[in-house]
């Protein structure tokens, strides 16, 4: 089988989509011909069957630069390559692999991680109901439009459905996975070590992008009772994103800035040493946006892998993940008494965390593999070609 994959814009592996492209890529690879366009970079120069689309480097001509020559390179390559499928992650504006497939009668099949009107309304707080309205009809247009589209919660499903007025049988929940190859329980000391950390501190792990729905705020308003009773604890903040200017003032205005490390963005091969150097992770999602269309986020598939315990927020599609497992302690979201509970349970307790961290480890190398859920995609398909 021949697989065309894009993905919108530079395929970073420091963030949880460009991970999420370039695992589903690599294990395709096993099961068919892969090519995968995406925006032109030196990362990924080398790789084999990754096609550099180029782009105008100004303002105002990056988007439109790259969905043009997109849309030519694609054109271009379907004709060379034939492919069986094109398969998308969700492009924002971006329609010209749709236009593609239909002018050359492809397979079109939409992976979707999010609802995009919700995350202009959180990020921009925008009220101009005509942008929103806007895009409310690019993404009906990509959905009416696909052969199949994957959606990575059953939430999210359910209100593509319902919004979009899409048929159930067109919409398939496919969570997302780990490389637990990559993510394994280390040796505490060694990561404190290689992380050149204090090894007389207790860490307690965030990692991810810090967007107005991970809900980083209340582990901040959650600190202070949490020091009282540890004080030697140091919270990592491993990400960057649009929250992190409020949340350094945050902490500045708590008095915290001694007991919280915000490293920024860091190289994605460090994340499963800052996860093993810590006590636990935490995932403080708000339930704003997240209850409505649920989750698969990969820091808690990454935070277990480690043999890891989690506290997080009860959020349809987190919820069944540590029920399942065992791997941890869901609390009330936006609630950050809750969390500060749930925190000092597991720091009071070294055989709990132990225990919980082993059960989610056992869970999810069993059921949320990169490889079972290119599988699973993989095998729609062969049902659509």
């Amino acid at each position: 089988m021949r697989i065309i994959m894009v993905h919108s814009g530079l395929l970073n592996t420091n963030t949880g989509g460009g991970i999420h492209t370039y695992e589903l890529y690599k294990n395709f690879q096993s099961m068919g011909d892969v090519t995968c366009f995406i925006a032109k970079s030196k990362q990924h120069e080398d790789s084999p069957n990754m096609v550099s689309v180029p782009f105008i480097n100004l303002p105002f001509c990056r988007a439109i630069s790259y969905y043009c020559a997109l849309f030519f390179y694609l054109f271009h390559h379907s004709l060379k390559l034939k492919p069986d499928v094109i398969y998308v992650r969700q492009l924002s504006l971006g329609i010209s692999p749709l236009i593609v497939s239909k002018l050359l009668k492809i397979p079109y099949v939409l992976e979707v991680n999010g609802l995009i009107d919700d995350e202009i309304r959180m990020l921009k707080n925008h009220k101009n109901k005509i942008i929103i309205n806007f895009f409310l009809l690019i993404d009906f247009f990509h959905f009416k439009c696909s052969n199949k589209i994957i959606a990575v919660s059953q939430g999210l499903k359910d209100q593509i459905v319902l919004n979009y007025g899409i048929s159930a049988e067109k919409v398939v929940f496919i969570e997302n996975g780990v490389n637990s190859d990559n993510f394994f329980p280390i040796e505490q000391t060694i990561a404190i070590s290689k992380l050149k950390l204090n090894p007389s501190k207790k860490y307690v792990c965030f990692v991810g992008g810090l967007a107005p729905w991970h809900g980083v705020e209340y582990l901040v308003q959650s600190a202070n009772n949490i020091l009282k009773e540890f004080p030697n604890v140091l919270f990592l903040i491993i990400g960057d994103g649009p929250m992190k200017e409020a949340l350094i003032q945050q902490i500045e205005r708590l008095d915290l800035s001694k007991n919280f490390f915000l490293t920024g963005n860091v190289d994605h091969s460090l994340v499963p040493y800052y996860i093993n150097a810590s006590e636990l992770c935490v995932a403080p999602f708000t339930g704003e946006r997240n209850i409505r269309i649920g989750l698969s986020p990969l820091k808690i598939y990454e935070y277990l892998s480690c043999a890891k315990p989690v506290v997080t927020s009860d959020i349809p599609g987190v919820s069944e993940i540590v029920l399942n497992s065992g791997g941890g302690i869901l609390v009330k979201p936006d609630d950050s008494g809750e969390l500060e509970m749930a925190i000092l349970k597991l720091l009071k307790n070294e055989k709990i965390r132990t225990i919980m961290g082993q059960m989610g480890r056992d869970y999810i190398v069993l059921n949320h593999s990169w490889s079972n859920t290119a599988k699973k995609i993989f095998n729609i398909f062969m049902n659509i070609t």
